[in-house]
């Protein structure tokens, strides 16, 4: 994905590369974070949009369903439950006032602490004897029978009233949007801090239970469910606001809050309100908490609470006519809160809930209620925005280093990682603490993150393998180059000194052969000349320095390090050599053809080795990546002597040591080059044999004789050129002896 640190693509020293690299690195870094921090910031902003929530929900959701809510049996309340049984036991619903009177009262009989209806009762009783009386013509007998029911004061009298008088019980009321008329409620608030109002759920008007019965119930409470934007049910609120716009507005408690109070015997409920800064754009109200009796409940800032979902429980639930007929035991009832509702499917009104899309609303006030008394909780709480934004500002940080620093594969690990930490993280605090922490602003900033980081990334690794093929595309082989361009990490760019082998080559006789022939004629040879030996060099890893003449330059272990490189400069010159003999063969047919005579190119190669200063190297104008040192003028020195000598191929002493692969014959001092030792290139080592040991014994004697002007120099020359492989060194035993002479 990116170049190594060490890797730096500059221009040459002394105009302007370090801090263009580093204006680049910081364009890089800019081009980088700034997409982040936008993307993150979108993020963010979007946090609380619907599509957002909705998915912060899903998850939340998720987790109720993986480990719901622990059921126990000892739980103190049960549902009081109208299902379809009861009514095919005891008739269909609505049941005269006189049998819920009944309900009421085993219940109370057997020791209830609160009984409380998620039913809304504020119908007269279509059963009760005055509406019974309604229905009969005007008769005399009517006058009668009202008469004998008034005398036995039957009239008048609401059986579920006189219930609920002495009773614990909390009647339903249901809030509207619609304005009404306000009535009294049982339960009196007390605030600490700020005003709770603004901060809860406002409600114009209210349907509540007629007089009689409201006027009896010693607690009433809202039965409304305030399902979220996608009508799933997760929070309850404990308190509401109810009054007129520009009106007074009043506390209301729900239903599950006031049948709390009622069993707790407490007479005042206490909200506890706080104003906080809104991000500076003005002042807002939060509540924190409910205290009901002893018990002080954290809530939501309008009030709810996050409901913790048990699965339904068939325990929880006692059918209503199993308490008419007195088929339940008084340990089933005693002490524990009764809520009275309804699961017949013709009565239901169901709500979706995260664990059941289909839940009667009497089991969410059970669950409400539960979650109190047991002290189960499921809260988000007010600083978890702040914990999930330092989150995603160190996840985002370490993903932009990773994706800098690191390859792709190991990059995309380490955001994955990342990823899959802050979401086990939430699990984690949802499972051992019940607190609710977003998996998913923070997963989708970090995805957002390593997107914008993958894409700078992406663009800098194109860029590099531009800049690669453009540097080296006419110094390297068109392979080598796109594997530095898949690798950039090989390179080793910048101004540095390094051990080079270096290959000078070049045709001492062609500016003659090429003043032979028509301009058109010379151009195509010297292509062919510099086509054949730059393929020779490349395919032995070189790079290639520069074009003069009929020859050319070409080094080896930059910018990709090899540490064979006197091997692979060898193995080029042999190429080359190679080369020139079927070009050479060509020309000689040609030659035959035409009845001309052949003069064959000789090619003179000269290979050093030693320290160099590699790098980039030219001018504001125009630079190339070049060699310079020992190595350049050993290379260009000996492939001067080659054309005297009359041997194709002079190495330095120090490639001769190096080169593993290859056979050297030595050749002492030479005139004209350094002192070191020069040898020729003689094969590789592949094709050794006793030829050439036997050979070599009889070169050094040779050697030994001219430079000791021996007596019987001849007969030792004679002896080498008689070996097959001493006959190339003809020419140079003649030369040898004429620079011995002249000394």
């Amino acid at each position: 994905m990116k170049p190594a640190p060490e890797t730096r693509l500059q221009t040459p020293a002394g105009t302007g590369g370090a801090f263009e690299s580093r204006l680049r690195d910081l364009t890089d870094w800019l081009t980088m974070m700034v997409p982040a921090a936008l993307g993150i910031a979108i993020v963010l902003f979007l946090a609380n949009a619907p599509i957002v929530e909705r998915l912060r929900n899903v998850a939340f959701d998720q987790y109720q369903r993986l480990e719901p809510r622990r059921w126990s049996y000892g739980t103190p309340l049960r549902v009081i439950d109208i299902d379809d049984e009861s009514l095919d036991r005891l008739g269909p619903w609505p049941w005269p006032r006189r049998q819920l009177a009944e309900l009421v009262e085993s219940l109370k009989g057997n020791g209830a602490s609160a009984i409380a209806f998620d039913i809304l009762l504020s119908e007269p009783d279509r059963y009760s004897p005055e509406a019974i009386l309604s229905e009969l013509p005007e008769l005399p007998e009517r006058e009668i029978l009202a008469a004998a029911m008034s005398a036995r004061r039957e009239l008048s009298v609401d059986p579920l009233q006189k219930a609920f008088e002495g009773s614990p019980v909390v009647a339903g009321f249901a809030l509207t949007a619609s304005p009404t008329d306000s009535v009294p409620l049982k339960s009196s608030f007390e605030t600490e801090g700020a005003d709770p109002i603004p901060a809860l759920r406002r409600f114009v008007g209210m349907i509540p239970p007629v007089l009689a019965l409201r006027t009896a119930a010693r607690g009433l409470g809202a039965i409304n469910d305030t399902p979220d934007a996608d009508q799933v049910t997760r929070k309850a609120p404990l308190l509401l606001a109810v009054g007129p716009a520009g009106g007074s507005v009043v506390l209301a408690p729900s239903l599950a809050a006031e049948t709390l109070r009622v069993a707790f015997g407490a007479e005042t409920q206490v909200a506890t309100a706080v104003t906080q800064l809104d991000g500076g754009l003005g002042r807002h109200t939060r509540i924190t908490s409910v205290k009901i009796g002893d018990t002080e409940i954290p809530t939501e800032p309008d009030s709810s609470i996050r409901i913790r979902f048990s699965a339904q429980q068939a325990e929880r639930r006692i059918p209503a006519w199993q308490i008419l007929n007195g088929d339940v035991h008084r340990d089933e009832i005693l002490g524990r809160i009764m809520l009275i509702g309804a699961s017949a499917r013709e009565l239901v009104d169901l709500r979706a809930t995260p664990l059941n899309s289909a839940t009667p609303s009497i089991d969410i006030h059970a669950e409400v209620i539960e979650q109190v008394l047991t002290g189960a909780r499921l809260i988000r709480p007010h600083w978890a925005p702040i914990a999930e934004g330092a989150l995603i500002l160190l996840g985002s940080l370490v993903i932009a280093l990773a994706a800098r620093k690191l390859r792709p594969v190991a990059a995309s690990l380490t955001a994955l990682l990342i990823l899959c930490t802050q979401a086990e993280a939430s699990w984690l605090a949802f499972l051992r603490t019940e607190t609710l922490i977003d998996p998913v602003t923070p997963g989708l900033s970090l995805a957002a993150t390593w997107i914008c980081a993958a894409i700078v990334v992406r663009r800098r690794e194109t860029r590099n393998k531009l800049f690669v093929r453009n540097a080296f595309g006419r110094h390297l082989a068109p392979a080598a180059v796109e594997r530095l361009a898949s690798d950039p990490t090989a390179l080793r760019l910048g101004g540095e000194t390094r051990e080079t082998s270096v290959l000078a080559c070049g045709l001492p006789d062609f500016p003659v052969r090429a003043r032979q022939l028509d301009p058109r004629g010379a151009v195509a040879l010297l292509n062919w000349l510099h086509t054949s030996l730059t393929a020779a060099a490349l395919a032995k890893g070189g790079t290639i320095d520069r074009y003069h003449g009929a020859g050319l330059n070409a080094f080896w272990n930059a910018p990709v390090e090899s540490p064979n490189h006197p091997d692979q400069a060898c193995a080029a010159a042999l190429g080359m050599v190679e080369a020139m003999a079927r070009l050479n063969g060509a020309m000689a047919e040609a030659a035959v053809r035409e009845g001309k005579q052949h003069a064959p190119l000789r090619l003179g190669i000269g290979i050093g080795c030693g320290p160099s200063l590699v790098g980039d190297m030219g001018s504001m104008q125009r630079f190339d990546y070049s060699v310079m040192g020992d190595s350049v003028m050993q290379a260009t020195e000996l492939q001067a002597l080659t054309n005297a000598c009359g041997l194709p191929i002079l190495v330095s002493g120090p490639v001769a040591s190096r080169a593993q692969d290859h056979l050297f014959a030595p050749l002492g001092n030479l005139a004209g080059a350094e002192s070191s030792p020069i040898f020729a290139l003689h094969a590789r080592t592949a094709i050794q044999n006793t030829d050439f040991i036997a050979f070599l014994e009889a070169h050094q004697r040779a050697l030994a004789a001219i430079d000791a002007r021996d007596a019987d120099v001849d007969c030792a020359i004679a002896a080498a050129l008689a070996h097959p492989a001493g006959a190339r060194y003809a020419s140079f035993y003649s030369w040898k002896q004429t620079s011995a002479a002249n000394l």
